[in-house]
């Protein structure tokens, strides 16, 4: 179809950028320990979770239970669903769902904990946990260390369940404009995080993973050396809030309006 034929108003997407800021992404990545596990909420398109697989994607991240059953339905193997999944038919479904892929959760309290270790022993199911520790989003997750390793420790107790490691996600970070400010704010929070993953290994429950960050924090994340998972989604389209930040993307992602007649003159 020729765009001057669309419906508008229409969202159209430049393929070469499209493409471009997946390559950017890879190389921005290459050689380091993080890898990408972009967030399925920038476009809930399975076509684009499997393109950005291609482009070097360990997996895909998205928000909740229903997202992470389309993705696994279209053959995505590794999901986290970076948000608690509290409700008891969910947490079923949840563990019927880890029998079809590698499926990760976060958790932040120690009954839910129990719920799903409980649910996927009935199923014969095994479920990924990461411990969210809140990092000062101050939406979810535990504040404190200890709670951090009494959670761990739990889900380490439980057959069925896995600790696979910790779910740090910064976004009040991400849209800051000053690169100094968000170079500060995250210097502030490794240090956290250094003092969080030393305590984890001394209690014998070493985090296999670390993850979060954002496309706002994706050069700086990939520079520090410390997180082992980048959650970034906006990087394929990105948008105005993103242009002082000095990123590697480029926009591609654009509404079409045809104006009318009277506004053209």
């Amino acid at each position: 179809m020729k765009i001057d034929r669309l419906e508008t108003p229409a969202l159209i997407v430049e393929r070469e950028i499209f493409y471009k800021n997946m390559e950017a992404m890879a190389k921005l990545l290459e050689g380091r320990n993080i890898k990408l596990r972009p967030h399925f909420k920038s476009n809930k398109s399975a076509f684009i979770a499997h393109e950005q697989i291609k482009y070097g994607a360990k997996g895909i991240t998205c928000a909740k239970l229903s997202e992470a059953v389309d993705l696994c339905d279209s053959g995505v193997e590794d999901i986290l669903i970076a948000n608690q999944i509290t409700d008891s038919r969910k947490i079923s479904r949840l563990a019927q769902l880890a029998l079809d892929c590698h499926i990760t959760v976060c958790v932040d309290d120690l009954e839910n904990v129990r719920a799903l270790a409980k649910a996927a022993e009935e199923t014969g199911s095994v479920i990924h946990c990461f411990v969210e520790y809140d990092i000062g989003m101050d939406r979810c997750g535990v504040m404190e260390i200890h709670q951090v390793v009494g959670l761990a420790k739990a889900i380490k107790a439980e057959k069925s369940l896995t600790f696979d490691g910790i779910q740090a996600y910064a976004g009040h970070i991400s849209h800051v404009v000053g690169k100094d400010e968000r170079l500060d704010m995250t210097e502030s929070n490794s240090k956290k995080l250094h003092v969080l993953l030393d305590r984890l290994k001394e209690e014998g429950i070493p985090a296999r993973e670390l993850s979060g960050g954002s496309t706002g924090t994706s050069v700086i994340k990939a520079e520090e050396d410390l997180y082992t998972e980048l959650q970034a989604g906006s990087y394929i389209f990105m948008d105005a809030t993103y242009r002082d930040l000095n990123l590697p993307f480029e926009n591609s992602l654009f509404l079409l309006q045809q104006l009318s007649a009277s506004v053209m003159g």
